[in-house]
Protein backbone atom coordinates (compact mmCIF):
# COMPACT_ATOMS: atom_id res chain seq x y z
CA UNK A 1 0.00 0.00 0.00
CA UNK A 2 2.44 2.53 0.59
CA UNK A 3 4.33 2.30 -2.33
CA UNK A 4 1.14 2.33 -4.93
CA UNK A 5 -0.01 5.22 -2.60
CA UNK A 6 3.23 6.83 -2.55
CA UNK A 7 3.61 6.86 -6.72
CA UNK A 8 -0.08 7.98 -7.37
CA UNK A 9 0.50 11.03 -4.97
CA UNK A 10 3.49 12.01 -6.41
CA UNK A 11 1.85 11.89 -9.87
CA UNK A 12 -0.69 13.95 -8.68
CA UNK A 13 -3.69 11.30 -7.23
CA UNK A 14 -5.93 12.58 -4.39
CA UNK A 15 -5.73 9.69 -2.15
CA UNK A 16 -9.19 9.70 -0.03
CA UNK A 17 -8.72 6.58 1.88
CA UNK A 18 -6.18 3.68 1.92
CA UNK A 19 -7.37 0.81 3.43
CA UNK A 20 -4.99 -1.94 4.75
CA UNK A 21 -5.07 -5.72 6.24
CA UNK A 22 -3.73 -5.36 9.60
CA UNK A 23 -1.58 -2.46 11.60
CA UNK A 24 1.16 -1.61 9.55
CA UNK A 25 4.14 0.32 10.93
CA UNK A 26 5.16 2.14 7.81
CA UNK A 27 4.10 6.05 7.41
CA UNK A 28 1.30 6.52 4.47
CA UNK A 29 0.20 9.51 2.51
CA UNK A 30 -2.93 10.02 3.64
CA UNK A 31 -2.61 8.94 7.43
CA UNK A 32 -6.15 10.27 8.55
CA UNK A 33 -8.05 8.14 6.00
CA UNK A 34 -5.94 4.92 6.56
CA UNK A 35 -8.22 2.30 7.67
CA UNK A 36 -7.58 -1.13 8.76
CA UNK A 37 -10.42 -3.88 7.70
CA UNK A 38 -11.09 -5.95 4.66
CA UNK A 39 -13.15 -5.32 1.47
CA UNK A 40 -16.81 -4.96 3.57
CA UNK A 41 -15.44 -1.91 4.72
CA UNK A 42 -13.86 -0.74 1.13
CA UNK A 43 -17.40 -0.94 -0.16
CA UNK A 44 -18.83 1.26 2.56
CA UNK A 45 -16.62 3.99 1.70
CA UNK A 46 -16.73 3.87 -2.13
CA UNK A 47 -19.15 6.36 -3.37
CA UNK A 48 -16.37 9.26 -4.30
CA UNK A 49 -13.52 6.64 -5.66
CA UNK A 50 -12.68 6.77 -9.36
CA UNK A 51 -10.29 3.38 -9.00
CA UNK A 52 -9.40 1.10 -6.81
CA UNK A 53 -6.00 -0.78 -6.60
CA UNK A 54 -6.08 -4.46 -4.55
CA UNK A 55 -6.03 -7.90 -5.33
CA UNK A 56 -7.95 -10.19 -7.27
CA UNK A 57 -10.80 -9.85 -4.11
CA UNK A 58 -11.70 -6.59 -5.26
CA UNK A 59 -13.28 -7.48 -8.42
CA UNK A 60 -16.43 -7.59 -7.16
CA UNK A 61 -16.79 -4.63 -5.57
CA UNK A 62 -15.59 -3.07 -8.23
CA UNK A 63 -18.12 -4.33 -10.38
CA UNK A 64 -20.90 -4.07 -8.33
CA UNK A 65 -20.02 0.00 -7.64
CA UNK A 66 -18.84 0.18 -11.35
CA UNK A 67 -15.30 1.27 -10.45
CA UNK A 68 -11.92 1.47 -12.32
CA UNK A 69 -10.17 -1.52 -11.07
CA UNK A 70 -6.53 -1.97 -11.46
CA UNK A 71 -5.41 -5.61 -10.57
CA UNK A 72 -2.03 -5.71 -8.22
CA UNK A 73 -0.69 -7.71 -4.99
CA UNK A 74 -1.87 -11.30 -4.36
CA UNK A 75 -3.77 -13.60 -5.08
CA UNK A 76 -4.58 -13.06 -8.81
CA UNK A 77 -5.95 -15.65 -10.23
CA UNK A 78 -7.63 -14.63 -13.58
CA UNK A 79 -5.01 -12.94 -15.75
CA UNK A 80 -2.05 -14.83 -16.97
CA UNK A 81 1.13 -13.48 -16.79
CA UNK A 82 0.73 -11.00 -14.20
CA UNK A 83 3.42 -12.93 -12.21
CA UNK A 84 5.98 -11.37 -15.36
CA UNK A 85 4.60 -7.88 -14.59
CA UNK A 86 6.91 -4.86 -13.01
CA UNK A 87 6.48 -1.90 -11.20
CA UNK A 88 9.53 -0.93 -9.78
CA UNK A 89 12.25 1.40 -11.37
CA UNK A 90 11.28 3.74 -13.69
CA UNK A 91 10.07 1.43 -16.57
CA UNK A 92 7.86 -0.55 -14.21
CA UNK A 93 6.65 2.96 -12.34
CA UNK A 94 5.56 4.52 -15.79
CA UNK A 95 3.85 1.10 -17.36
CA UNK A 96 1.46 1.29 -13.98
CA UNK A 97 0.90 4.92 -13.99
CA UNK A 98 -0.09 4.81 -17.94
CA UNK A 99 -2.37 1.75 -17.11
CA UNK A 100 -4.11 3.60 -14.11
CA UNK A 101 -4.52 6.70 -16.25
CA UNK A 102 -5.84 4.44 -19.49
CA UNK A 103 -8.62 2.94 -17.13
CA UNK A 104 -9.66 5.63 -15.88
CA UNK A 105 -10.02 7.24 -19.55
CA UNK A 106 -11.89 4.08 -20.69
CA UNK A 107 -13.75 4.47 -18.09
CA UNK A 108 -15.06 8.36 -18.60
CA UNK A 109 -15.05 8.00 -22.16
Amino acid sequence: AQSVSEVLYEAGAKLEHIFVPNKSHTTLICDKNVTIGDMEDVAKTIANVDIIVTNEHGKQIASKSHKVLIIRGFPIFETVGSALKSDILYEGLCSFLFECANAIEHAHS
